[in-house]
């Protein structure tokens, strides 16, 4: 797959001016502060967090051909004590905030799903330096949640289609935030499911739109 990336000043525009994911959301995307986390509580960041431009594509860059042409190359964190995987990011994690996707056969996302992840990033006004990305289907071999912690510290962890358990979390409940040691956890649904179903999108932004940003 091919990721996006874009130096274009007028790029956010034409983005920002649609709803997130294109259909489906007519809700406003200011996110409610009075909403209550059910069997959470999210805790306050130690510093409120900037609004960021995101980098997303014009309308010439939406091309098929000019996505592909127009590559950027996941990032890894070296980790030279032992011979464990690299950690290929998509996003500079400046906010500690985590995506974690299972996608075989893509780096991160479809190209559909991987537009909705930039709108969304832009409806909740983060940038993709704010947030990482990382595909548990990439590695040869299993990693942990201690594993992540340690090379990351996320703050939050949204788990997008991926299950928790596949990193020794245990199960979770769906689109409801719950805590472990300093850290909050959500378990939700792919893009590329929320792409075909208006109540999942609804669910997982309900969700999602609390992380203190």
């Amino acid at each position: 797959m091919s990721l996006l990336n874009t130096k274009n000043p007028h790029a956010i525009q034409s983005l920002m001016t649609e709803t997130v994911f294109d259909i489906g959301f007519t809700e406003p995307m200011e996110p409610d502060e009075s909403l209550p986390v059910d069997n959470a509580e999210i805790s306050n960041s130690d510093s409120a967090i900037q609004q960021h431009e995101v980098k997303a594509l014009n309308q010439a860059d939406l091309d098929q051909n000019a996505v592909a042409n127009d590559q950027k190359e996941p990032k890894s964190v070296p980790h030279l004590d032992d011979p464990v995987p690299h950690l290929k990011l998509y996003g500079d994690n400046n906010r500690n905030i985590l995506f974690i996707v299972d996608t075989p056969g893509e780096q991160f996302f479809s190209r559909a799903a991987e537009l909705a992840f930039l709108k969304t990033l832009a409806a909740m006004k983060l940038a993709l330096d704010d947030v990482a990305v990382i595909n548990l289907a990439s590695f040869d071999q299993q990693i942990e949640f201690d594993f992540i912690q340690k090379e990351l510290a996320p703050s939050y962890w949204v788990f997008l289609g991926a299950n928790p358990s596949t990193i020794h979390l245990g199960e979770y409940p769906e689109n409801i935030w719950s805590k472990k040691d300093d850290s909050q956890i959500l378990r939700t649904y792919s893009f590329d499911e929320m792409l075909t179903d208006i109540n999942k999108k609804k669910s997982f932004w309900n969700a999602v739109k609390l992380i203190d940003r």
